[in-house]
């Protein structure tokens, strides 16, 4: 509806009202969080939508990518180390101008860019950004157990939680938009089955 709504839901695959659509009674998401780190990215970047949403990331979405991070990497002994994060190069970074930041444009990484121009050859500074995004889509439909697996869902035992209990699984199993949720939920059914000790798929 406005600028603060697009900040505070930017990278949400779903919103208030698709939950709404899943439940059959409203669930109360809770954003006072999000409304308050906001409040905060207001007070620090007045009037400018680009750093407030950057703000917000970084007490957000940064901080589960770096407690999966912490979890995966310790799980296998390893000390992982995150130059970029150290509190210094943070606080520098968020004191500069919007210039500084982001170029003449929107440029993505202009500083990081800009710093390696006489180091670094072009083929890797102008390399376009990607995410690393498994193809678990394939995975499920190639594997005859994953596949199994994920078509029973809706007699999985998550649906008898609380939380889940008025799913409406008409809209989750016959709308093809909603094969990244049920994945997700799938992935839930995995994790509470290993963690229940019971049969894994």
């Amino acid at each position: 509806n406005n600028i603060e709504d697009k900040i505070i839901y930017n990278g949400c695959n779903y919103f208030q009202k698709d939950f709404n659509r899943f439940l059959k009674n409203t669930l109360q998401l809770n954003l006072e969080y999000r409304k308050q780190i906001l409040k905060e990215a207001n007070m620090v970047y007045p009037n400018n939508p680009s750093r407030q949403v950057l703000y917000l990331d970084q007490h957000t979405y940064l901080q589960s990518l770096n407690d999966r991070n912490d979890r995966t990497t310790m799980r296998a002994s390893i000390e992982c180390r995150e130059p970029f994060q150290d509190f210094r190069l943070v606080e520098g970074i968020g004191s500069l101008k919007n210039r500084d930041f982001f170029g003449s444009g929107n440029s993505s990484k202009y500083l990081l860019r800009n710093g390696m121009n006489n180091i670094l050859p072009n083929y890797i500074l102008n390399f376009k950004k990607i995410g690393f995004v498994a193809p678990l889509r394939k995975y499920i439909e190639e594997d005859e157990i994953m596949l199994n697996s994920f078509m029973n869902l809706k007699n999985s035992k998550i649906f008898e939680l609380p939380i889940l209990g008025d799913f409406n699984k008409e809209i989750l199993f016959n709308k093809p938009e909603m094969y990244p949720l049920k994945q997700q939920l799938w992935f839930f059914h995995l994790w509470l089955n290993y963690q229940l000790n019971e049969e894994f798929f």
